[in-house]
């Protein structure tokens, strides 16, 4: 339990190492290649390094600083030169449009987690595609297997496409008739602001042509009845 730590310091450590990212000198260029550059360098560094000298022009300010003893003993080229070209096609699998750990990221996350958790509960539910049944796919070898799965899964595209467009239609038929929009009724209550049922009406309201009963008599017990 010692090693555990609260999500709001966990947020802070997320957000205090995006000052080590590689800044981008360049956009990426036709064949895709990015410039990037080390974060101790440039007009705007977010960081300070043992290695890297800060140009005089930058504002004194305060920095993450890198610690000496996490310095590698062989530098690379982006601790080397001044800045290193990158292919972006090498890093299309693992990118991300959010940076890990950040409320925008576990935000997003957490919602396609729920969607893709709820659609293999579904292709795999009895009574309509049951793909987790072997039953479904009584062939040999993965190469069938796959045709029947893919078969399976597309009838279940064509289904939700098709229940979503019903769904619409019906919709759509509830708000219109004969192409004109349907005009929903008020309430009795609402249109003279008066409920029967509690006898009540809206504040600041009072009805002319009728008269409450008084709660009580002038003895605190109930209204005589005549």
């Amino acid at each position: 339990m010692g090693n555990i730590i609260d999500t709001a310091t966990y947020r802070e450590r997320i957000k205090s190492r995006s000052a080590f990212q590689l800044h981008v000198k360049e956009k990426p260029d036709a064949k895709g290649r990015v410039v990037l550059r080390c974060p101790a360098l440039g007009p705007s560094p977010t960081v300070t390094c043992p290695l890297r000298e800060l140009l005089k022009t930058v504002t004194d300010k305060a920095r993450p600083a890198v610690d000496g003893a996490d310095l590698p003993d062989f530098a690379d080229k982006i601790c080397a030169q001044h800045s290193v070209s990158f292919d972006t096609a090498k890093f299309t699998r693992t990118a991300q449009a959010f940076e890990y750990g950040t409320p925008e990221w576990d935000k997003f996350h957490t919602h396609a987690r729920n969607s893709i958790e709820s659609l293999n509960h579904q292709i795999k539910s009895a009574g309509t595609e049951d793909i987790e049944s072997a039953s479904r796919r009584r062939v040999r070898g993965f190469g069938a297997a796959q045709i029947i799965v893919t078969i399976l899964l597309t009838n279940f595209n064509l289904r939700k496409i098709a229940a979503f467009m019903s769904d619409k239609i019906k919709d759509d038929a509830k708000k219109h008739v004969h192409g004109e929009p349907v005009v929903r009724p008020i309430r009795r209550r609402d249109r003279e602001w008066h409920n029967p049922y509690t006898d009540t009406d809206l504040a600041g309201v009072m009805r002319p042509d009728k008269a409450k009963h008084p709660a009580s008599d002038e003895t605190g017990g109930p209204p005589l009845r005549t």
